[in-house]
């Protein structure tokens, strides 16, 4: 006799579900940091993190872990894996699993998991810097994985498993090397305020800057011409 159970409706079922696994796709991030400054530059960040908070209300604990996950550069070129261990004792690259998924308590509710990825964990500190990238990561779910243990689990009509993902890049690191630059038109035009015998003996050049940034910052102030291409004279040089 066979039997099929497509489009079955149900409020609650409970049994024992063995070993199942879910691939939750690929999820492409990308990271470009300063990537408007004129010049290139050397930044670093040491204490980034990627948090993941899964919220299930499945009657069943989980484990959540990455087939693969690396970083590639914007053209699509692999640079180099993202290592991890929970204890960050031996870090390696994917296939790797994070800490288990807990499941709720009572039915209806749910259970919250807050899974990181910082510098003490993980290799992610190595690829938070200033060059374009795109991480790549292709996580899965795993249930009930020793098929020899019995288990008493349940889903309900309303159950789900949600992942959501933080990148935190708190500005603890350095930079160096880092040039922005703009050009400011200036235009004494002497020649229509006075006559052509007109002399100069000195000028004050006053400028103001507000800086937010925790680094400090030295300035060049460089004189082109009419052309704004040949530089004449620098002031105010560091």
């Amino acid at each position: 006799m066979f039997y099929r159970w497509n489009g079955l409706e149900f409020a609650r079922i409970d049994g024992d579900l063995k070993y199942q696994k879910f691939d939750l796709g690929s999820s492409p991030v990308t990271l470009a940091i300063f990537n408007l400054s004129d010049g290139a530059f050397d930044f670093s960040l040491t204490n980034p993190k990627i948090e993941h908070t899964i919220v299930n209300s499945f009657g069943f604990s989980a484990n959540m872990g990455m087939d693969s996950m690396y970083y590639e550069d914007l053209s699509g070129i692999k640079i180099d894996d993202i290592k991890y261990d929970s204890t960050g004792l031996s870090p390696k690259i994917a296939p790797f699993y994070f800490p288990s998924i807990q499941q709720p308590i009572n039915a209806f509710d749910s259970a919250t998991t807050i899974i990181f990825m910082d510098n003490t964990n993980s290799s992610i500190s190595s690829l938070i810097n200033a060059t374009p990238k795109t991480i790549i990561s292709k996580p899965f779910v795993e249930i009930n994985p020793d098929p020899t243990a019995s288990n008493n689990n349940y889903i309900l009509s309303s159950s789900k498993i949600s992942v959501s993902t933080e990148i935190t890049l708190p500005l603890v690191g350095y930079a160096k090397g880092w040039v922005m630059q703009d050009t400011i038109p200036f235009n004494a035009k002497v020649d229509e305020l006075f006559s052509s015998e007109t002399s100069i003996d000195s000028a004050i050049i006053k400028f103001t800057t507000t800086n937010y940034f925790p680094l400090d910052v030295k300035i060049d102030l460089i004189l082109l011409d009419s052309t704004g291409l040949n530089p004449i004279d620098t002031i105010a040089s560091r």
